[in-house]
């Protein structure tokens, strides 16, 4: 998997993209000073299993699942032992969101730069979408940022992420800074995920 920047005149907004790339617009955000949203009432059928490099597996299939519909490809495109090094990392937080004992989302935070966190992924199954979890999630992440002394926690989203996704970081205080066009291979014609996925973004092929 490969992204790649691209020379576009400007003058001129129509760059076509050879058969099997993406491209798409991303929003980076930032939340400065990292405050918690204490509007989040805590429910005791949720658990946040934090997981390392001997959970690959796990882990590789949660972010299949979330990803699927909306062509997420980063972990899927690293090497095996690439992602269990992050995974291990004691900088880095991640954990598998479990509801009643059922796998249902993934919330991962990058404190391994000073001063900064990343919100890695912040993600649900299809089927626990829409039911206020998002924000559970996303307090336990700032909830790990303010423990590591980090004032700035910064994400970023995209025109293939869930539509909804913008709207919601931007309602918890996130604040744009950042716009970027980003190319990629296409992650179905490679074969990272079957044709049928994300059937609303069109895969041409040669």
């Amino acid at each position: 998997m490969t992204t790649e920047s691209i020379r576009m005149n400007f003058d001129n907004a129509v760059t076509p993209l050879p058969k099997g790339k993406l491209a798409t617009l991303v929003t980076y955000l930032a939340l400065e000073p990292v405050v918690r949203l204490h509007t989040v009432a805590p429910r005791h059928d949720v658990h946040f299993e934090q997981v390392n490099g001997q959970f690959y597996d796990r882990y590789r299939d949660i972010f299949r699942k979330i990803g699927a519909p909306w062509l997420w490809f980063s972990r899927l495109a690293m090497a095996q032992a690439e992602v269990e090094a992050i995974l291990d990392d004691p900088a880095n937080f991640a954990f598998i969101v479990t509801q009643s004992g059922r796998d249902i989302g993934l919330c991962e935070i990058d404190c391994r730069h000073p001063q900064e966190a990343e919100l890695a992924y912040l993600g649900l199954i299809p089927e626990a979408c829409g039911q206020g979890f998002g924000k559970i999630m996303l307090d336990h992440a700032l909830e790990c940022t303010t423990r590591n002394n980090i004032g700035r926690i910064i994400v970023h989203t995209c025109q293939m992420d869930d539509p909804r996704a913008l709207g919601f970081y931007r309602a918890c205080g996130f604040l744009p800074y950042q716009l970027a066009l980003e190319v990629m291979d296409d992650p179905r014609a490679i074969g990272l995920y079957p044709t049928h996925c994300a059937p609303q973004i069109p895969l041409l092929l040669d």
